[in-house]
């Protein structure tokens, strides 16, 4: 009996060395692919090698260190780790300081682009005017086609300057919630309460009852591919592109402007008319021009370029319309973009 009572004993020994031997190498194991993954995001995230060689040298250590010494090994992990936290944080800290500058700096150049436009408009305009001012004078008849065809001329220069100054407008404020999102996806962009001008279908509609007919134009617009977008990929990219094409309306239509959303695609514009050389179709095509450029989103780090095109027409009110009759033309012209 004693004999095999001693068996059982070697035999539990014999498991209870082969089970320490397993814990020891598999503790190994962990420690060194925590050391080496700790080490590789340390010099990838900040371009510093001082914790990475450490922690690299601790994970050779614990390789070979017997498991008395592996309390210590886990003591120097976790200060090192402390370290690289402390490092990691005050490194996102300076990124963020970085984005908020850069997005500050986009929108102060954004804001001077429009200043100077606003400035520079101007002297233009008023050059035009005394052209054709000078065009309708006796003394100038026998120049008066030219005169005209060099004001047009030159308002034809300007419509298209203009174009392409919100175009960069909005390319530079479509860069600033990019970059807000590949830095800080979770905080809200600095232009994210822009949406908050765009009336909703109430009172977009409430808003046309109390439009005087013959006193404005509508602008309906469609966004082709935007309900697919809200499904694949899905809202948050849905959600950067509309911030894109509401962005790129307030830039393109006149200031006085008022922008609604009628439905999930439709969107809706009531402003003055404009000069009365201008057709509804020619400023329906400049304004398409100014909305269709590609658009883009980013998830989950990744740019993507959304398949949307835009349709649309102008309203041209009459004022022996009532604005029941305005709501109904609306309605119908939004089914046949």
């Amino acid at each position: 009996m004693r004999f095999t009572s001693i068996n059982s004993e070697i035999s539990e020994l014999d498991r209870g060395a082969r089970e320490l031997s397993l814990v020891v190498r598999c503790y190994r194991d962990t420690f060194i692919d925590v050391a080496d993954s700790a080490a590789f995001n340390s010099g990838k995230g900040q371009g510093e090698s001082g914790s990475g060689d450490r922690l690299r040298a601790l994970a050779v250590t614990a390789s070979g260190a017997a498991p008395d010494q592996f309390p210590e090994c886990t003591a120097q992990l976790r200060e090192i780790l402390r370290e690289c936290g402390e490092q990691t944080a005050a490194y996102v800290t300076r990124l963020e300081k970085e984005r908020a500058g850069i997005e500050q700096a986009l929108l102060d150049f954004a804001s001077s682009l429009e200043k100077a436009a606003d400035s520079g408009d101007q002297p233009i305009k008023s050059t035009v005017e005394r052209l054709r001012l000078l065009s309708q004078s006796p003394e100038a008849r026998p120049l008066r086609t030219a005169l005209r065809a060099a004001a047009d001329s030159v308002e034809r220069g300007l419509e298209q300057l203009q174009r392409q100054h919100r175009l960069a407008v909005v390319n530079f404020q479509r860069e600033i919630v990019s970059l807000h999102r590949r830095v800080d996806p979770s905080s809200p962009s600095p232009l994210q309460g822009q949406n908050e001008a765009f009336l909703d279908r109430p009172s977009l509609e409430m808003r046309l009852r109390e439009t005087t007919p013959g006193k404005a134009w509508i602008a309906l617009m469609r966004l082709r591919g935007f309900r697919m977008l809200c499904n694949q990929p899905g809202l948050d990219a849905a959600s950067q592109v509309l911030a894109a094409f509401l962005a790129r309306s307030r830039n393109t239509f006149p200031i006085q402007a008022v922008l609604g959303r009628w439905g999930t695609d439709e969107f809706v514009a009531v402003f003055p008319p404009p000069d009365a050389s201008v057709s509804p179709m020619a400023f329906c095509r400049g304004i398409l021009e100014g909305l269709s450029d590609p658009y883009t989103c980013v998830i989950e780090g990744r740019t993507l370029r959304p398949a949307i095109d835009i349709s649309g027409c102008i309203v041209d009110t009459s004022a022996r319309e009532t604005p029941a009759q305005v709501l109904e033309r609306v309605e119908a012209s939004l089914l046949r973009i």
